[in-house]
């Protein structure tokens, strides 16, 4: 099966799963998501600092960075296994 067929199968289990417990639909569940992730985001040290406009732009650019090469270990997670 492909990676990207494995990606929605497994998110439609994940939504699936989620509605048959809580009862909710799926747009409880982003926002559910969305909530968690805001909270997981201000608990990172300096989750709080107002930064100026270049610091931003620095900070954008370097996240990109940042979530570009977890995507990568994510895509090929067999390369960087370790067991």
């Amino acid at each position: 099966m492909a990676m990207i067929s494995k990606s929605i199968l497994l998110t439609f289990l994940l939504l699936s799963f989620y509605s048959s417990i809580n009862g909710r639909s799926v747009r409880d569940f982003y926002a559910d998501r969305a909530q968690i992730i805001n909270e997981e985001n201000t608990k990172y040290i300096g989750g709080n600092l107002q930064l100026s406009d270049e610091e931003q732009l620095a900070n954008d650019q370097l996240m990109a960075y940042k979530v570009n090469e977890l995507d990568l270990v994510i895509m090929f997670y067999s390369h960087f296994s370790m067991f």
